[in-house]
């Protein structure tokens, strides 16, 4: 990671720190809760990263995932948008060789060499930073007939909205973290190895 745009170093993170598991074998989906579908997607540090810009830090998003869209859709569960700043600042990897890094997490998942480091250098344990988590307003799915295959209009509309909603809530509260107050957030379409 270091100082460079790594995107989406490791997919599963945040769902695991939360008990669920990847959007593509079902870990994320939706449950009711007296008779209302609650969903909820964000992204945390392993959809992020930060990078150096000038007086502040720019908020490097992945932007690509679309299965959890899907997912809402099917399930008819509204996606909330949660934004965390300043989760990627906490731990880094103290080896920054990007090609091998790269090449690695293209054909293993994960990139190597990853040696963590956080507070007083090289131990695995977090730095102390600020820690800042917003939550915006549920936005619901498009209705969905039994039966039906969702239309990818539908989830390209959905997946849109769910974007433009993390932007909104990264403009309105990056005042709240030192880091990220004059940064801007930059969302990736694709990998860094598509470009």
């Amino acid at each position: 990671m270091g100082g460079g745009t790594q995107s989406c170093m490791l997919e599963g993170d945040c769902a695991s720190k939360q008990g669920g598991g990847h959007a593509e074998d079902g870990g994320v989906c939706a449950s009711k809760q007296g008779g209302r579908h609650a969903g909820c997607a964000g992204v945390c540090a392993s959809n992020q990263g930060g990078v150096n810009a000038g007086c502040g830090r720019d908020l490097v998003i992945y932007a690509g995932h679309k299965g959890f869209v899907r997912l809402a859709i099917e399930q008819g569960a509204a996606l909330v948008p949660v934004l965390a700043l300043g989760e990627v600042l906490q731990l880094r990897n103290l080896i920054s060789w990007p090609s091998l890094q790269r090449w690695t997490y293209k054909r293993l998942g994960f990139p190597l060499p990853y040696f963590i480091g956080g507070r007083w250098g090289i131990t695995p344990f977090p730095a102390k930073t600020p820690l800042v988590y917003v939550v915006g307003e549920p936005i619901e799915p498009p209705p969905l007939q039994p039966g039906v295959t969702v239309p990818q209009e539908a989830v390209d509309s959905l997946h849109a909205r769910f974007y433009a909603a993390l932007e909104h809530l990264f403009e309105k509260h990056k005042h709240r973290h030192p880091e990220f107050a004059h940064g801007k957030l930059r969302m990736l379409l694709c990998h860094q190895d598509d470009l």
